[in-house]
């Protein structure tokens, strides 16, 4: 019999009855029932809701419930079980509702999902330097999720900057990000923790994907995180529906107390897509080397990326390049470098002065995908199209390597060259021709103290296809696999024809379809015909062409948080205080603490000028001087970009204003002592003691006038004897008494 909505909670559907609220439909029949949620609603009965939140004030109403005598509470409380859905943005305490003056957010026993609108960690949740981002009081015994949230700037007197968990609390962390949060608290049991901290009281913590920088504990407790009696278990895998990406680990943690799992920052969950048009965009997205006499780009992709040439000729005549000898230099990159296209149709041309690329180092596997190397040139050097070393595990897919040099007498490797400090490389569906190495050995490959391996089958999503055999390979050393140009992988192959007594006419082909149109603020990477091929510009990116491939970044000292943008337009300037380093933001980066900036549309971190010593400045994003205040009195600050000042020492004052030497805080003088930092007076002995002494810093330096001695005054630095006729027979007499007439 068919299922029959009621209004019975206890209705689970063995009698054909089924409880489902919120307008959802139900179906099936007795004993199977279910119920189908409206758009908004989820779970068994569609009992479960998701809210659109985009601003601090919205969120503080549907997630802080705590009531206190000292708490704000929201006035639209989720049900437990409910998801709320951020915006992408940021979330700050400026101008909006908060929990109280120290948290931003108060959840008590409440359980259910807290997420931003993307997997980037786009939505920034920012205690400005004076609040805690969240107060966890327990879940219910259910788990309470936070996805891809970046918790910056938390700060609390206590401990746990970024999330103090208590309680019993069950909180998952998934693909989030803690940076700059702050312990300042400093007593030595239980302070800490400048993320996270798990109270006393206990709870469960698991982490996925989440990264961790710049925060810190002044107790010394855990930088990153202070497990005082809970669990936590910070995981070295991606979360769903990521589990088949192996995250990229990180700097090792600063943790105190039992912590589970991999004590690493883990990213790379959800790589990006970088889109390239031109030299200047290819070398700053990937030329990362640091080294003395190499340049390095300005918005470098992140570990595990993916950069997406557009087919061009990309030359250093065109731009600029990491050396005088090498177009690009990439350190222990990971990710993907390819053309927009498998007929490697992006050419990297060395213009026969430099060597293509130089790769050192791993973080992981960094795949070339359908580039033509032409023209690269290595005078003293060798691998005139790519030189691979220090453990580098390279994959070459679909390339083409044409007309390079090596011009080394000792070694050679016209096209690649493996160095003494190895490297790892695999070959799938590349051609080699016209590379010459004519002073040393191995015209195509010169295998130092590597491991190489030329694969003759095509890489996906060719591996049906068989790859044409072309000439065998001039190389040198150990070459595993099968030693010989290969190509045409992306070509479908040619089938053999059988002859039939009566040929049958070849049948009409079908007509091509052309790619799909996307509109402006859309593209069409894939060339596919339906209108579902095309996906929309993310942040910091807009396209004002119908029919594009990619889309274009803002460029550095700009903006933009729209989404599927129709102009550069949309790209807004930086305001003072404020700068962006890279290409495709969605937002920028204040200031740091104890610096300003007047520059508008500032494209590094450089135009932050730093307060003068003898000053400082508490307040991110400045944008003049006038922010920068003199140290007050008893204070001083000996450098530059101080966010505050150094007070003087105990048993020290200090009258001085805007001091920046330690030299300016002066001993108390005898008699006197201070007992405090930061002071700019001493406090005298009272009368019946002295001190003898300077620099006291203790009530407690102050000495008792010895019998037959008296202090009549404060401050003294010795007793005074008692006259003719006079005594005080106790220590620490102000005045001496006289004997009876």
């Amino acid at each position: 019999d068919p299922c029959q909505a009621t209004s019975n909670s206890t209705d689970h559907g063995p009698d054909g009855n089924y409880y489902c609220i919120n307008e959802g439909d139900v179906g099936g029949t007795t004993s199977f029932c279910t119920c189908t949620c409206p758009t908004g609603f989820f779970g068994q009965n569609c009992q479960n809701a998701e809210h659109q939140v985009d601003g601090m004030t919205e969120l503080f109403n549907k997630v802080s419930n705590r009531e206190c005598s000292s708490c704000t509470t929201g006035n639209s409380i989720i049900a437990n079980g409910d998801i709320v859905v951020m915006d992408v943005g940021e979330f700050t305490s400026s101008g909006e509702i908060c929990a109280s003056s120290s948290n931003m957010l108060l959840p008590e026993e409440l359980y259910g999902s807290i997420k931003c609108l993307d997997d980037k960690g786009s939505c920034v949740v920012d205690g400005e330097n004076t609040k805690r981002i969240i107060l966890v009081r327990g879940t219910g015994g259910r788990e309470l999720t936070f996805r891809a949230i970046a918790f910056k700037n938390g700060k609390t007197t206590s401990a746990g900057g970024g999330l103090y968990i208590r309680s019993g609390a069950i909180v998952d962390l998934l693909l989030c990000t803690f940076s700059n949060c702050r312990a300042s608290g400093t007593t030595e049991n239980w302070h800490g923790g400048g993320a996270i901290y798990i109270a006393s009281s206990g709870g469960t913590v698991n982490v996925f994907g989440t990264s961790y920088t710049g925060n810190t504990a002044e107790s010394g407790n855990g930088n990153d995180i202070y497990n005082n009696a809970g669990t936590i278990t910070i995981h070295n895998t991606c979360p769903s529906p990521y589990s088949s990406i192996t995250p990229l680990t990180g700097s090792a943690l600063d943790n105190c107390g039992t912590i589970g799992g991999s004590e690493y920052s883990y990213s790379g969950c959800t790589q990006q897509e970088h889109q390239i048009a031109n030299m200047n965009d290819l070398f700053n997205k990937v030329s990362n080397a640091d080294e003395t006499g190499y340049s390095s780009g300005t918005s470098l992709m992140g570990a595990g990326d993916t950069v997406v040439l557009a087919v061009s000729v990309y030359k250093c005549s065109d731009g600029a390049c990491a050396h005088s000898m090498s177009m690009l230099r990439l350190n222990s990159s990971s990710g993907e470098v390819k053309c927009v296209d498998d007929n490697a149709s992006c050419e990297l041309n060395g213009e026969q002065k430099r060597k293509a690329i130089y790769v050192s180092g791993s973080s992981g596997r960094l795949t070339i995908r359908a580039i033509a190397f032409k023209d690269g040139y290595s005078g003293s050097t060798s691998g005139g199209g790519a030189y691979i070393d220090n453990g580098a595990i390279v994959d070459l897919r679909l390339c083409i390597f044409t007309d390079c040099v090596s011009m080394s007498s000792s070694r050679g490797g016209g096209a690649i060259y493996i160095a003494s400090t190895g490297g790892t490389v695999n070959i799938y569906g590349t051609a080699f021709t016209g590379n010459v190495a004519p002073y040393g050995d191995g015209n195509d490959i010169y295998n130092n103290a590597g491991t190489i391996t030329i694969h003759n089958t095509c890489p996906s999503p060719y591996s049906s296809i068989v790859p044409s055999k072309g000439s065998a390979l001039d190389a040198y050393g150990t070459i595993a696999g099968s030693a010989f140009s290969y190509s045409e992988c992306h070509l479908t192959n040619t089938p053999t024809i059988v002859p039939t007594p009566a040929p049958t006419p070849a049948p009409t082909p079908a007509p091509t379809i052309p790619p799909y149109e996307c509109d402006k603020g859309y593209i069409n990477p894939t060339g596919g015909i339906l209108r579902s091929a095309c996906e929309i510009c993310t942040l910091g990116k807009y396209n004002s062409k119908v029919g594009a491939i990619i889309c274009l970044n803002c460029t550095s000292g700009r903006f933009s948080s729209a989404i599927g943008a129709t102009s550069d337009s949309t790209c807004s300037l930086c305001e003072a205080g404020k700068y962006s380093s890279q290409a495709g933001l969605s937002s920028c980066t204040n200031c740091n603490a104890g610096k300003f900036s007047p520059v508008v549309e500032a494209s590094s971190e450089s135009t932050c000028i730093a307060c003068a010593a003898g000053k400082f400045s508490n307040s991110t994003g400045a944008t003049e001087a006038s922010t920068c205040s003199d140290c007050g009195v008893g204070k001083y600050s000996p450098s530059p970009g101080a966010p505050s000042c150094t007070n003087c020492a105990a048993g020290k004052v200090s009258l001085s204003t805007g001091a920046s030497n330690e030299t300016t805080c002066s001993d108390c003088e005898i008699g006197k002592y201070s007992p405090n930092v930061g002071s700019s007076s001493c406090t005298s002995c009272e009368k019946g003691k002295y001190l003898p002494s300077k620099g006291s810093n203790s009530p407690l330096a102050c000495l008792k006038c010895a019998r037959g001695t008296a202090g009549n005054a404060e401050g003294l630095a010795e007793c005074k004897k008692c006259p003719l006729a006079g005594f005080s027979p106790v220590e620490g007499s102000a005045i001496c008494s006289f004997c009876p007439t």
